[in-house]
């Protein structure tokens, strides 16, 4: 098993940098100002020239 597929079943919830991992927004954590990552972009998988919402790019 490696992260790929634990990602790919669940949402993973980053709590140290206020994000989750999901392809579906989730109100849940949209309500507490967490930052919502796609499955295949994101800082376990990598990114990919993706921009933050806070205008800082990777």
């Amino acid at each position: 098993m490696d992260w790929a597929d634990i990602i790919e079943w669940r949402t993973i919830v980053v709590p140290e940098m206020e994000s989750y991992i999901s392809d579906e927004s989730i109100e849940k954590y949209e309500s507490l100002g967490y930052e919502n990552f796609p499955t295949d972009n994101n800082h376990i998988m990598g990114f990919n020239a993706f921009q933050l919402s806070d205008g800082l790019a990777f």
